[in-house]
């Protein structure tokens, strides 16, 4: 969904038929004009055995004519 010009929000989710249950979902945004763009996500991703949830946030900053950088980072687990 765009929220503006250059801006946008976006959504995922990976669904389990055999265990019926939501294994990963997650939500972010991004800018993107003529000279960069930059993506923001929050992701969640649950253990079908153990019911353990991991977090994750990350990012992507992106240069039209220098390349990429971005990184990802695991939030403390918890079970639920």
């Amino acid at each position: 969904t765009h929220l503006a010009q250059n801006w946008r929000l976006f959504g995922t989710g990976t669904y389990d038929l055999q265990s019926n249950v939501l294994v990963k979902d997650g939500v972010g945004f991004a800018y993107n004009d003529s000279c960069f763009t930059y993506i923001m996500t929050y992701s969640q991703t649950r253990d079908t055995v153990t019911k353990e949830v991991s977090q994750n946030i990350g990012f992507n900053l992106s240069f039209r004519t220098l390349g990429d950088f971005g990184s990802s980072t695991s939030a403390i687990d918890t079970i639920q």
